[in-house]
Order: structure tokens, then C-alpha cells, then sequence
């Protein structure tokens, strides 16, 4: 039955990856061992199922139950690894072919890569198309110091997309006005919803020049009437929703640090992103959408 089930799983997923990667992936590429689609596949079962332990599920979905090809398991994660923008493009149109219209959540996640203590010790090696920065030691507002990044997302309410990665220093506001172009690209004729951190008159008026309803949650002493207040208090319930997909998110990708390259974060972030979605949308862990 547990086979049964995850062969289930390994179709409905490919289904869903197969249009996006033969859209964007040469079809006259050397064929391996164990298919690009069967590679994705594989990586979101990881999240879907081993919290992104990715040789626990080697064990299991490889070794054990024998659903994918045989390959070395660092073979396997090195192959993946390559395939960082097709993760971030597979992502991006997922999101996108079932969103929801007009309204987006705008928030922002920690990413710790390494205890606090050891943050003087060697930093991961490598390069990545989605993180171009140095981590560094960011706050958060649980009145704790971590260091690593900051995931910024966006969400319909339903599913979530990334927006960028950033160091952990980095404000919020900074991060939107460095992808600010993207967001009026993306965002055209959509209300977007952020917390009281994302908070800029500046901002405000420059998106809505450009067809963006930019609509921070206000703080108390900026609310003026009973109006107001009851507006406030559904975006802010709404805007939580989005936290809910963080909470998800990070039971798919339960250690972050255990990633060797930056290039391996971004996947194993990419990774937790799709199976964030594709659980929302096939309710495979059974949590209910």
C-alpha cells in the first residue's frame, strides 16, 4: 500500500513538472541514468516526506522500495544541483498556472545555515543564480539573533513563490525596493499585502503608479477610525496565511544547514517551495487545504 501510495504520488507530481521542464529543458541532452523528471520527482518526495533529508529518502525511495533508477546518491545530488534555475522556473510557473488573481502576501522567513556560534567558521562554498550574497547575523521578532538569510515569498493565500534570498541584516523595505521592478512586473493590477515591517508611504505611492496596491498593515496609533480598524484586522488575518505556508515550508526543509554549496540551499529551498505547492494543491501529507 505504501508503494502504491507513493506511486501515486510520482505521477500526479510529474504531471505537473513534465509541461514546465520540457518547455524549458533541451530535449537533445544526453540521456542518464535516472531522468530530469524522475530527478525533480524525487527531490520533492524528499521534502514531501523526509523533512529534505535527501539521503534518508535515497534509502527509502531508491535503495528500498526501488521507484527510481539506481544511481550513486552523490551523483544524484550533484545532478540536482545543476538544475537550480530549472527548480526556480518550474516554481514560478506552477504558481502561476494555479494562483489565485489580484491579490498577493508579501512576507519575509529566516534561513538559519549555521548556529550563531560558529557563524566565524567557513561559510558554504560555491555560487548560486538565487543567492548572490554573504549570510549574515539578522533578527527576528521572537527576540532572537540567527545567522544565515532571509526567504522573501509571495503567496496567493493558497500557494508561494520566491522572491529572493537575502542576507539576514537585510530590511524588508530594502528588499522591495531592490526588486521593485520585478514586483510591478508581476504584481500589475494586484493588491499586495505585507506586514507592519514592509510600512513606506515612499513605496505606497511609487507601486501605485504603476498598478500596484501596495497595503502594509498599519500600526495602532496609525489606525484613525472603527473603519479602518475592521479592515486591518481581516488584511491582517488574511496576510497570515502566508504564514502558514512558512510553517509547512519549514517542515520540508527541517535542516537547511546540512546543505554543503550555496547552490545546494537554493535547490533544497526551490525544492521545499514545490512541495509546499503541490501538497496544497493534491493534499498528499493529508494536513487539508
Amino acid at each position: 500500500m505504501v508503494v502504491l501510495s507513493f506511486q501515486r504520488k510520482i505521477l500526479i507530481i510529474k504531471s505537473e513538472i513534465y509541461p514546465i521542464v520540457s518547455k524549458h529543458y533541451p530535449k537533445n541532452t544526453r540521456r542518464e541514468v535516472i531522468s530530469l523528471y524522475d530527478l525533480i520527482t524525487f527531490a520533492i518526495l524528499a521534502h514531501l516526506h523526509f523533512n529534505g533529508v535527501y539521503k534518508h529518502a535515497y534509502r527509502v525511495l531508491i535503495e528500498e522500495m526501488k521507484l527510481f533508477p539506481k544511481i550513486r546518491y552523490n551523483k544524484l545530488t550533484e545532478r540536482l544541483n545543476r538544475h537550480e534555475k530549472l527548480l526556480l522556473l518550474a516554481q514560478e510557473e506552477l504558481f502561476k498556472k494555479h494562483a489565485r488573481e489580484y491579490v498577493r502576501i508579501l512576507d519575509s522567513k529566516p534561513i538559519q545555515t549555521k548556529e550563531l556560534a560558529r557563524k566565524n567558521r567557513k561559510d558554504k562554498e560555491g555560487s548560486s543564480e538565487v543567492i548572490s550574497e554573504k549570510p549574515a547575523v539578522g533578527f527576528v521578532p521572537s527576540k532572537k539573533f540567527y545567522y544565515g538569510y532571509k526567504l522573501t515569498c509571495y503567496s496567493d493565500g493558497n500557494l508561494l513563490a520566491l522572491l529572493s534570498v537575502d542576507p539576514a541584516n537585510k530590511h524588508d523595505v530594502s528588499v522591495v525596493r531592490e526588486k521593485f521592478w520585478v514586483i510591478v512586473e508581476e504584481f500589475s493590477g494586484c493588491f499586495l499585502f505585507l506586514d507592519k515591517g514592509y510600512v513606506s508611504r515612499g513605496l505606497e505611492e511609487e507601486f501605485l503608479r504603476f498598478g500596484v496596491v501596495y497595503t502594509p498593515v498599519k500600526r495602532g496609533n496609525q489606525i484613525s477610525n472603527l473603519e479602518e480598524k475592521k479592515f486591518y484586522k481581516y488584511l491582517s488575518d488574511f496576510r497570515r496565511r502566508i504564514e502558514t505556508l512558512f510553517s509547512k515550508f519549514s517542515e520540508f526543509l527541517l535542516r537547511p544547514s546540512r546543505s554543503v554549496s550555496l547552490r545546494g540551499l537554493a535547490v533544497r529551498i526551490l525544492g521545499a517551495i514545490l512541495a509546499v505547492n503541490l501538497d496544497r494543491l493534491y493534499n498528499f501529507t493529508g494536513g487539508g487545504n
